[in-house]
């Protein structure tokens, strides 16, 4: 079962260790001399009284803080930003930044030297990242925790419990809970996340219950592009070699061995399952005109939901009416207003990856599918026994005639409706005029 609160000392302490070591905020990675000061203090101060009353003054209020930040709940609430917000808006640890001079005052004799030179060369490696990226210049949709992402500060603890507030991570509402992932490194599109190529990029599926399995579907973009996924230990290596302009779809089916991490939360417990997706080789879709951010994309990938949710029965698909104009002319993009009932025992999803939408295709007049049109969502979810009327857009075919428009439901990414039960199409014959 979940804890409903974490042991207070564990908390406490976790929080405490990520205000000193944190990748974020740790006192001791963007103020390098503390170490030194400390050391030194030990060495040559640890007879000054008044000394020891500042050390104690100092570690009194970081473990206030700490204590403060460790009742935070996972999910920040409305209203004034608390203080791990704040403390997470710009690099370094904002809340202790007024007791560094006092780690300096500890010092009385600076001897042997050498702690001094470890101060400046902890900071080479923690602070100059740093400077050389003061706004997150070197790459896409830069954040001002750009530097993170490399070594060395990519191998020091990440903030998990704070990993909601972290200003350069997004957050992606899946079916079952919500998926953070880099800004810089990751784009949502939609209900998808494209991931840059020629690097690896991390992704948290963060969940109150252990995750069984994830489905996942992912297009490829990129010729000549390896990609490697791998979440919680359960690892895919596919090869791309001729791809086209549209990329390539690969279903996968993810069985993470354990959760990445189990942290027990003000609020709950909270599994975290790292998703980390690597590629070779990026590339710009050719549908798109411009430059845009994200654009050199390696793969797209859709989180589809767990087992349950994709097997939950939701084909009760009842028409109601379905009313298409007699004659469009070619290559139009026109509207036909669908009445629908859900006759199944689940509510019809209308946001996620996996969520029911309207379909529709052409057939030529003996029956034979000629391909398919536009795919709408539905306005809003459905629950068993109502009734949805909306309009859906469809395309007509490029060449005149004329033709059979079938409309049909689908979850997407699972099934069609007709595949799974009677009575899911609607057929009207259309009459297509030149454009």
């Amino acid at each position: 079962p979940a804890a409903t609160e974490p042991p207070a000392l564990l908390a406490v302490g976790r929080a405490f260790g990520y205000l000193l070591i944190g990748r974020h905020a740790g006192l001791l990675l963007y103020f390098p001399f503390v170490l030194p000061a400390l050391g030194l203090f030990l060495l040559h101060g640890r007879r000054s009284a008044a000394r020891w009353a500042l050390a104690g003054v100092v570690l009194a209020l970081t473990l206030a803080f700490a204590v403060e930040l460790a009742a935070l709940p996972f999910t920040p609430g409305g209203g004034a930003p608390d203080r791990a917000t704040a403390l997470l808006r710009m690099p370094g640890n904002r809340l202790l930044a007024a007791l560094y001079p006092a780690f300096l005052l500890l010092v009385s004799r600076i001897a042997p030297r050498w702690p001094a030179f470890a101060g400046w060369g902890l900071a080479a490696l923690t602070i100059g990242p740093l400077l050389f990226t003061p706004f997150g210049a070197p790459v896409a949709d830069s954040t001002v925790h750009a530097h993170v992402r490399g070594r060395p500060l990519a191998i020091w603890p990440l903030e998990l419990p704070w990993l909601a507030r972290l200003p350069d991570y997004g957050r992606l509402e899946a079916v079952d809970g919500p998926i953070f992932y880099r800004r810089d490194e990751v784009d949502e599109r939609g209900a998808q996340l494209g991931f840059l190529g020629g690097i690896a990029s991390n992704a948290w599926l963060v969940r109150g219950a252990p995750l069984a399995a994830a489905n996942l579907v992912l297009r490829n973009l990129a010729p000549d592009n390896e990609v490697r996924i791998a979440l919680a230990g359960d690892e895919r290596r596919l090869s791309f070699r001729d791809v086209p302009p549209r990329g390539v779809r690969e279903s996968l089916r993810l069985v993470p061995r354990r959760p990445s991490k189990r942290l027990a939360l003000a609020g709950g417990e909270r599994l975290f399952y790292r998703l980390r997706v690597e590629t070779a080789r990026g590339a710009r879709p050719r549908w798109r005109s411009g430059v845009r951010r994200g654009d050199y994309l390696g793969v797209e990938l859709a989180y589809l939901g767990g087992d349950a949710y994709l097997e939950q029965d939701l084909y009760g698909a009842a028409w109601l009416g379905c009313g298409a104009p007699p004659e469009v002319r070619a290559g139009d993009v026109f509207q036909v207003l669908v009445r629908l009932a859900n006759h199944s025992p689940n509510r019809w999803p209308a946001t996620g990856a996996a969520r029911v939408r309207l379909g529709s295709r052409w057939l030529a007049a003996d029956g034979t599918v000629l391909g398919e049109s536009l795919r709408t969502d539905l306005e809003r979810p459905l629950d068993p026994g109502a009734t949805l009327v909306q309009w859906q857009r469809v395309e007509a075919p490029r060449r005149p005639g004329r033709y059979v428009l079938e409309l049909e439901p689908l979850f997407e990414g699972v099934s069609w409706f007709g595949d799974r039960q009677e009575g899911a199409r609607c057929r009207l014959e259309v009459g297509v005029l030149p454009p």
